[in-house]
């Protein structure tokens, strides 16, 4: 069951990472485990209670990535945060809070909160970003991309074989969603609700392999961007 709840936890960060497309596109060292927490370390200012850390990849440079509980309220958390860091960088909305940090040597330390409801504990991703992170990189062969597509970002999770990606298309959703679906469906892959063959097209599915058991979630928005995701389900 954890090992359910952490894989569910990071796909919910990839799926939010999606939906910002350049704002969470990558996360954050160790987040403390709720001994005294102070200012002058983001990661443990809200005294988090430390879940697990998490090596993540993110275009070649490795990383780590710690999930932390906290017991506060949202508005509770950005007072604090407002006062504690006030020249941050704050994007936030009713379920998450985003914090950019910037540090002596240009990189960033982010955390990224959300908020899971009343009564539930926040759950804080945090990670030291460096100043500049490679554009010229390998495109990771098992992410599928558009023939026109030019690489923006991936992110590789070790621990659980989970790839992340982005790039830029001047394909519209549906065309990208078409062309994608052709060209994985002869890679063994089944699209769940078949959006690429719906009447006015689609901007995003769920495929599916058998061999080796194993998701895909491909999605496109108006911007010209697309991302995709997969990894083994055993």
């Amino acid at each position: 069951m954890k090992k359910l709840i952490k894989n569910l936890l990071l796909a919910m960060l990839v799926l939010l990472c999606a939906t910002g497309y350049g704002e969470v596109f990558s996360l954050w060292p160790a987040a403390g485990k709720g001994q005294g927490g102070n200012a002058g370390d983001p990661e443990t200012a809200l005294n988090p209670k430390n879940v697990w850390n998490e090596p993540v990849t993110i275009n070649d440079v490795k990383l780590e990535l710690s999930v932390g509980l906290i017991n506060m309220k949202q508005d509770e958390l950005l007072t604090m945060l407002f006062k504690l860091f006030p020249n941050a960088q704050f994007v936030y909305n009713s379920n998450s809070i985003l914090v950019k940090i910037k540090q002596e040597d240009g990189g960033e330390k982010r955390l990224l909160l959300l908020c899971l409801g009343e009564n539930m504990p926040v759950i804080q991703f945090a990670m030291t970003v460096p100043k500049e992170l490679p554009s010229n990189f390998i495109w990771p062969s098992c992410l599928p991309m558009t023939g026109d597509g030019s690489a923006v970002k991936y992110m590789y999770f070790p621990k659980r074989n989970a790839w992340y990606g982005e790039f830029n298309t001047h394909c519209t959703p549906a065309q990208g969603l078409s062309e994608i679906a052709g060209k994985v469906s002869g890679e063994g892959w089944t699209a769940v609700s078949k959006e690429a063959s719906s009447e006015n097209g689609g901007t995003g599915d769920i495929f599916l392999k058998s061999k080796p058991l194993s998701v895909l979630l491909v999605n496109f928005n108006n911007e010209g961007q697309g991302l995709v995701f997969t990894r083994a389900l055993k």
